[in-house]
């Protein structure tokens, strides 16, 4: 009798253990369905890139973010985690968050909107009497799907995130007193920044340009009376006709009192190109040799995945540049000591790589003493020697041999490496300090489910009911065979 009644204490132990642990995992199951609320782990790795963190953690006041998306948004989760990381990496500033979510709190969240005059989710940034709002479809990108990929019938790649880059920058162009000017050189066949097509069009980089917080205008030299004032950068994009004398003195001249230049220059028809005197004012010339690569079909793209330690270089140590055709870039030291300046080569092309006299013969091969083998420099940045002579202006250059670097084509639709290397030059000319670097949050370290609410309340339904009578279940058979065999 006594045997009987211990095992069927046990029983009920056991019975009553399973009922317990199975409530109390419907309690926090139903508690984490109505309750909003975020377990924050430290983590030992950077959620930030570092120069985001740099960027916030030298940021001061007073700043309040706003985040209009509902919460069953699934790139809502992303955007939560983003803004906290932010918050957590300027902790000098006063960063005061909220996220009220449009379908509940409907009245809060329709008087931000209107207040703001914005159309649709978004992140709302505002620091004393200015604001910036990034819409949520600008933190959100979808990578353009290769040949590869389409020809496999897996069609086109999945939305990501890559907020970073958007809502740090946000916070920079509030912390500085106005927008810098960019303007594009137009007259001379350069690349239009207003054209879509993906060959030679320049519309993804304007519009990156214009996102990272500068403004963009075109300048046809020849009807003006020289650079603007307002210049903080002149855009030289693949001009394929000669300037005429005085634009060359205006540009030389604006360079000498300080100005900062971006020159993208294609192999010329024809030689000289009418480019020469304002190249030897930089210190750099074109000696006639096309970069042709043995390790990308047919020679002409050439893939750079290694950056020297320059700031036009930071945080691209997991990206590539892809190029097409690139000239190679000869530094004139004799131009260079005579202007007291110095040149970092930025890219050079890989070592298979050589300079080609005469890329237009097929079958491309280096020929010994006539094409050039060893250190091929596609992209130099120039500036004052501060060693030499403080006083002088400090001009800025960046010569890059190809402009193919900035088309549509090789920078649109997640190619990271292009976009992220030209738009740390212009931070580098401009002497900017914006997070250019690519997201580091992109994949994000949490699991998504992407379920409905229902679906959510039935996955978790099961979970609750099925896993514990499992769990039972095997725990009877368990013991009935151990009984059996005792």
């Amino acid at each position: 009798m006594n045997r009987r009644a211990s095992k069927l204490r046990r029983r009920l132990h056991f019975a009553l253990d399973i009922a317990l642990a199975t409530f109390l995992l419907a309690v926090a199951t139903i508690l984490a369905l109505r309750l909003d609320r975020t377990i924050r782990f430290s983590d030992r790795t950077a959620p930030l890139s570092r120069r985001a963190v740099s960027l916030l953690a030298s940021l001061e006041g007073s700043v309040r973010c706003v985040a209009v998306i509902p919460h069953n948004n699934v790139f809502y989760p992303a955007v939560r985690k983003l803004l906290l990381d932010m918050r957590d990496a300027a902790p000098n500033a006063e960063f005061l968050l909220e996220f009220p979510d449009p379908h509940v709190d409907i009245s809060r969240a329709s008087t931000i909107v209107a207040h703001h005059g914005v159309d649709g989710w978004c992140v709302i940034f505002e620091r004393g009497e200015r604001s910036e709002v990034v819409p949520l479809d600008t933190l959100v990108e979808r990578p353009r799907a290769d040949s590869d990929s389409l020809l496999s019938g897996e069609g086109s790649p999945a939305l990501r995130f890559n907020g970073e880059q958007r809502c740090v920058t946000a916070i920079a162009r509030l912390s500085r007193p106005a927008k810098p000017v960019v303007y594009a050189l137009e007259g001379h066949g350069e690349r239009d920044f207003a054209n879509y097509d993906p060959l030679s069009g320049y519309s993804d980089l304007a519009r990156e340009i214009r996102r990272e917080g500068y403004r963009l205008e075109n300048l046809l030299l020849s009807d003006s009376a020289g650079i603007p004032a307002d210049c903080d950068l002149l855009v030289v994009a693949g001009p394929t006709r000669p300037p005429l004398p005085s634009e060359t003195e205006a540009i030389q001249s604006w360079l000498s009192r300080g100005g900062k230049m971006l020159f993208l220059a294609d192999r010329p028809a024809r030689t000289p190109s009418g480019w020469e005197s304002l190249e030897r004012r930089i210190g750099i010339s074109f000696p006639g040799l096309t970069t042709i690569s043995e390790g990308t079909m047919g020679g002409y793209n050439v893939s750079v995945d290694s950056f020297p330690p320059h700031p036009i270089g930071r945080d691209l140590d997991k990206s590539a540049v892809t190029l097409s055709s690139p000239q190679v870039i000869d530094l004139d030291e004799a131009a260079l000591l005579s202007h007291r300046l110095r040149a970092d080569v930025v890219l050079e092309a890989p070592r298979r790589a050589w300079g080609e006299t005469q890329p237009d013969t097929l079958p491309r091969r280096y020929d010994p003493g006539i094409d050039r083998k060893g250190s091929l420099p596609l992209a130099v940045a120039i500036a004052v020697d501060a060693d030499s002579d403080l006083g002088l202006p400090l001009m800025r250059a960046c010569v890059i041999g190809d402009s193919n670097i900035g088309a549509n084509a090789f920078l649109g639709g997640g190619s990271a490496g292009n976009r992220d290397f030209l738009l740390n030059a212009i931070d580098w000319l401009t002497d900017s300090d914006l997070p250019l670097a690519s997201s580091k949050t992109s994949g994000g370290a949490a699991l998504q489910l992407n379920l409905s609410r229902k679906r959510q309340i039935r996955f978790w339904a099961i979970s609750c009911a099925l896993w514990p009578l499992c769990i039972l279940l095997a725990g009877a058979i368990a013991s009935a065979i151990r009984n059996r065999l005792s």
